[in-house]
């Protein structure tokens, strides 16, 4: 066995949360050095779970990165993957290219697979020597998109493998104690809505071929008027908590938001905690809403005129209740805030990768040349 080491780079939360679980497996199995590097919003990702890593510049060039994986000794690199035009993944896996050390990159969600490994030109220049991926449906979309079948390894979603334990964890005396940090009582309705930045992706003006048929700017508007008919309707207390996305511009939002409402604005409570308290989570096509059908929440995804089909795993699977037309919104708000209990026995589902984490480890040990010890993981 060579003295190498794991070089883990996130930059997006998603890769940054999908990623961390494996950096603390390896950690405290001790069998190889790891050494973690992030940028942007996977540096708050990391900080939140006291992961201990360093930051990189967004400036950071192929010969830098090739600098880092000489001097870490790195025998194998580990990276998420992103689409924030920085794009640091892709410096690293060509830089490992070049060094000739392997590289396997993390999936964390059912979509743009090919803008996460392509140039400018839609070529698939960054491609890792693996691609673990959360399942079976990923895998074939990813074939279908004109990945080669033998870099796709399905390893589950580490990320989701995390959030048994917090269901498990989670009491009624803790969801009360957030409710009256919030100041608001148990007779009250709390509706979370998990906000998304889509506006800022369509600067095509609605007419870019990615464009989804909605974003934050017709979603939240819709979502008030309902729930405004429903308070209405019934006299019942109905608050709002705002979620914001990590790279959410705050002040944009704010613009977007009624002012003679009850709502909240949160950006730094735990977000599973805060679905687990409230009645209804809300969103779009977050992944939020597939984590938070897995904590036993009752997950409304609100995709107005949608175009193309609906990619989120928990509408597909029915854990999640997706809405499709702006007339159809209010009914089915108003249907679950009056049979919360009923809808969280029958919808409240479990998309649990089990056995994900060490999945991922065993693939890196595997590249490694390193045995699998009798308590390691297995795939």
């Amino acid at each position: 066995m060579r003295d190498s080491s794991v070089l883990a780079i996130c930059g997006d939360p998603g890769g940054g949360q999908a990623v961390a679980p494996v950096i603390e497996h390896l950690r405290r199995e001790e069998r190889v050095p790891v050494h973690a590097f992030a940028y942007r919003q996977s540096c708050d990702c990391w900080s939140r779970r006291s992961l201990d890593f360093k930051a990189l510049e967004e400036t950071t060039g192929e010969a830098e990165a090739l600098v880092l994986l000489r001097s870490c000794r790195a025998g194998v690199l580990l990276a998420g993957t992103s689409a924030n035009t920085v794009d640091l993944e892709k410096v690293f896996v060509a830089a490992a290219r070049k060094a000739g050390i392997p590289s396997v990159s993390v999936l964390d969600f059912w979509s743009n697979y090919r803008i996460r490994f392509s140039d400018g030109k839609d070529q698939l220049t960054f491609l890792p020597d693996r691609i673990a991926v959360m399942d079976t449906r990923a895998r074939d979309e990813m074939v279908q998109a004109g990945f080669r079948a033998e870099l796709l390894v399905v390893t589950g979603h580490p990320a989701f493998e995390e959030i048994c334990g917090k269901r498990a964890r989670f009491t009624t005396a803790r969801s009360e104690e957030i409710r009256r940090r919030l100041g608001l009582g148990n007779e009250c309705r709390m509706v979370l809505f998990v906000s998304q930045p889509l506006a800022s992706l369509d600067l095509a003006g609605g007419q870019d071929p990615a464009y989804r048929g909605y974003t934050e700017k017709i979603v939240i508007p819709l979502l008030f008027k309902a729930l405004r008919s429903i308070r209405a309707r019934t006299g019942q207390r109905i608050v709002v908590v705002i979620r914001t996305h990590p790279r959410e511009d705050v002040v944009a939002l704010r613009k977007l938001l009624p002012e003679d409402e009850p709502m909240i604005l949160e950006t730094t409570s735990d977000a599973h905690e805060l679905a687990m308290t409230a009645d209804l989570v809300v969103g779009m096509n977050s992944i939020f809403l597939m984590e938070a059908s897995c904590l036993g929440c009752i997950a409304v995804s609100v995709q107005p005129g949608l175009r193309g089909p609906d990619r989120l795993p928990s509408n597909l699977s029915g854990i999640s209740i997706p809405v499709y037309r702006e007339e159809d919104l209010e009914p089915v708000l108003d249907r679950l805030l009056n049979n919360a209990v009923v809808y969280r026995e029958s919808l409240a589902g479990s998309m649990l990768y089990e056995g994900a984490t060490g999945s991922v480890v065993s693939l890196l040990y595997e590249i490694m040349r390193i045995p699998r010890s009798v308590s390691g993981a297995e795939r």
